[in-house]
């Protein structure tokens, strides 16, 4: 058990220092700017909570970038500038629940 708990440790400190440029340049909007944004990510991260409460942090299975992706246009994206194949896959509802989500309370969470 000793050897569980080490190993996760050993991860969490690895995610903290993954990226920090990018880490400085996320929590830097969220902080000066009064940001919001979406975190994706295979692997859960302890740092990422605390940089505000407006991120939805989403812990996915490995392989599932896409899905994340086609969240993001299907929120943001102008869909009338969509190819038909990428506009058939965005239902905000079965995206979400792949990812992991439940929908009702992401939709309370939008601004």
């Amino acid at each position: 058990m000793g050897n569980g708990v080490s190993v996760h440790k050993f991860w969490e400190q690895a995610l903290r220092n993954d990226n920090p440029n990018a880490r400085y340049a996320f929590n830097n909007v969220q902080k000066m700017n009064k940001g919001a944004g979406f975190y994706f990510h295979p692997v859960g991260d302890t740092l990422v909570p605390t940089f505000g409460k407006n991120i939805e942090m989403f812990t996915h299975k490995v392989g599932q970038e896409e899905l994340a992706l086609l969240l993001l246009l299907e929120l943001f994206a102008d869909k009338d500038k969509l190819p038909s194949v990428v506009k058939e896959q965005l239902d905000r509802t079965k995206l979400l629940e792949k990812l992991g989500k439940d929908g009702d309370s992401f939709e309370k969470s939008l601004p």
